[in-house]
């Protein structure tokens, strides 16, 4: 059996568990981490959700962009915190 292709992200970046990426869904901009990488699909688990949606969500990869270390590091820094939950 032949080895499925990698998936690449928007940018042609090679998605894998773990790494954290930006997303759209109903015309917002989420940030997520790759849980799992299917066939067709990457599974994507939200980062400060809202009650109503889903905490994972299956996205097609080249709807996701890979954040580096320091951006995800900036936006966990300005977004989570006692005041703004």
């Amino acid at each position: 059996m032949v080895d499925s292709e990698p998936k690449l992200d928007l940018l042609g970046r090679e998605l894998k568990p773990g790494q954290f990426v930006a997303f759209c869904q109903s015309n917002s901009l989420y940030v997520g981490r790759v849980k799992k990488v299917a066939k067709i699909m990457v599974r994507v688990e939200r980062i400060k959700t809202i009650r109503y949606l889903s905490e994972e969500v299956n996205k097609y990869p080249e709807d996701c962009c890979i954040l580096s270390e320091k951006e995800m590091t900036w936006w966990l820094l300005k977004n989570v915190g006692p005041e703004n939950n």
